[in-house]
């Protein structure tokens, strides 16, 4: 459990200045509770007491120890993410291509430390995106220069995936009534 939340905090480090949450705090100011866990998917509600703001987290682990990754905030910006805790990546852009079943799908991500992602630029792009990886088996992501830098097993991904809008509107809701989500 420590495990997951250092890994979705450093993962938060990359994606919260796009997401507009600002920098995470320390640990103690979350509180997280797991709405879905199957094969290596998790899908985490979590709230920052300090900030009181709110995010939802469907993330996978492959057997590397790297974390795919989908953030959504109460506003509804995603950021989609593989971190990986040997990289050291200088701070760049990236063309991100993700592979499921061999059907390709390419983006511009940022890279910076141990992270590379993208925000979904609409709310159609997410879903297209997380549909595309809910109908597969395996995704392989790979980066120009760099080659293949991640597999990730999709059991679990469609459950976990498929309730993330679900608990976008539980946050949002708890949000624009002034409350936490739980």
């Amino acid at each position: 459990m420590t495990r997951w939340i250092t890994q979705s905090l450093l993962a938060l480090l990359v994606a919260a200045p796009l997401l507009g949450m600002g920098p995470p705090a320390q640990a103690q100011n979350y509180r997280s509770q797991t709405m879905v866990q199957e094969g290596s998917w998790l899908l985490e509600m979590t709230y920052n007491t300090q900030r009181r703001s709110s995010w939802c987290v469907a993330k996978g682990e492959n057997t590397q120890g790297q974390v795919l990754s989908f953030a959504i905030s109460y506003q509804g910006g995603t950021w989609i993410s593989v971190y990986d805790a040997s990289w050291s990546w200088d701070e760049r852009a990236e063309r991100l291509t993700v592979s499921v079943d061999g059907n390709d799908w390419s983006v511009d991500a940022r890279a910076k430390g141990p992270g590379i992602g993208f925000r979904a630029p609409s709310p159609q792009v997410r879903r297209d995106f997380t549909r595309h990886l809910s109908g597969g088996s395996t995704a392989t992501l790979s980066a120009p220069g760099m080659g293949q830098i991640g597999v990730f097993d999709l059991a679990g991904a469609r459950t976990a995936l498929s309730q993330l809008e679900k608990c976008q509107l539980i946050i949002a809701q708890a949000a624009s009534n002034g409350q936490p989500p739980f």
